[in-house]
């Protein structure tokens, strides 16, 4: 057999029986077929046959210290993870004996914290109404991927940013909702809807969603139906479209975020999973219960939320440095007494 057919085969139970999502199946797709052609290449190595006698833990260490030179660490790590699986997938087969990666050690990385909006910020990108009307966006009104009027537009880009905000969701999760997802509360019900979410993993959960996120909810589902009629609203139907009524993709989203920020006058930029990091944030420093915001965010271990904590008390100690008298240093705060 050779290598290319066993990746395929890989692939195919990481679909079928593993049920990951499509996106970790292209991830891991590219990751190993880079490596096997460079084994090809390097090695000569096309056959599982081969992996035996010449793919060792030095073989794997000097591909990825090739790519060490254009690749971040991060990148790295997760090249290797991606080997250490498909070659974990032949030794469960039985065609190879050892697993060679096992004995690569991780790189080593800082992990970086989350960038996020602060929640005047955050107002000011969903009061920006003007992100979908820039100039350049194919997703905008007066693009491709538009609605067919700007008010339509402007309908559909609130409701993205509401919905991405109440429920801290990926931006996979959001253009991936269809109509049925939505399941409005009963009158008297603190809380205006639920959403049912498909993540990582094809774990489903539920999120609740408040009032402005269900507001602009229906005020996008009257737009469309008006539009399309009833069956653009309803079961499969995806809530979130472009102007041929089909689904709206994630570098959509990424575009009419990145519009509106330089609408809202902003002077940082974030991705679509800002507002999601925004939204774990705002929690966290509210005195939400980590436990409870990794059900929501739908983390599969605790220590992926905990990095939350790291930014809440960042945020803690700028406020304390700008705040307390000593937050700068003593000697400044004598300086400015002696001044007085």
């Amino acid at each position: 057999m050779t290598l290319q057919q066993a990746l395929q085969e890989w692939l195919l139970e990481l679909e079928t029986i593993r049920r990951l999502s499509p996106q970790t199946v292209r991830a891991y797709r590219k990751d190993v077929a880079d490596w096997l052609g460079d084994l090809e290449k390097q090695q000569g190595v096309r056959n599982v046959s081969d992996v035996e006698a010449k793919v060792q833990p030095s073989t794997i260490r000097s591909y990825l210290a090739r790519l060490d030179r254009t690749l971040e660490r991060s990148s790295l790590s997760r090249k290797l993870s991606a080997i250490r699986e498909f070659l974990r997938f032949l030794k469960e087969r039985g065609q190879i004996q050892t697993q060679g990666a096992g004995w690569v050690p991780s790189p080593r990385y800082k992990r970086a914290l989350p960038r996020f909006l602060r929640i005047d910020e955050m107002n000011d990108l969903i009061e920006s109404g003007a992100g979908a009307e820039e100039a350049g966006n194919p997703d905008g009104p007066r693009g491709d991927g538009a609605l067919p009027s700007s008010q339509e537009g402007a309908l559909r880009d609130r409701a993205i940013f509401e919905v991405l905000y109440a429920a801290g969701l990926r931006v996979s999760e959001l253009v991936g909702l269809n109509w049925v997802c939505l399941e409005e509360a009963s009158d008297g019900n603190p809380l205006a809807a639920w959403v049912r979410v498909v993540g990582k993993g094809n774990r489903e959960r539920r999120v609740p969603l408040g009032e402005p996120a269900v507001v602009a909810l229906r005020d996008l589902r009257a737009a469309q139906y008006a539009r399309w009629g009833d069956e653009a609203v309803q079961g499969k139907a995806p809530i979130f479209t472009n102007s041929k009524g089909g689904r709206l993709t994630a570098r959509s989203v990424a575009r009419i975020l990145s519009a509106r920020i330089r609408s809202a006058g902003l002077d940082r930029a974030v991705s679509p999973h800002g507002i999601r990091h925004s939204f774990a944030t705002h929690l966290m420093a509210a005195g939400a219960d980590l436990r409870s915001i990794q059900e929501l965010l739908g983390h599969a271990r605790l220590s992926t939320t905990q990095r939350y904590t790291h930014v809440d008390i960042g945020a803690l100690l700028d406020d304390y440095s700008q705040a307390h008298p000593w937050g700068g240093s003593r000697a400044t705060s004598r300086k400015r007494k002696s001044s007085r």
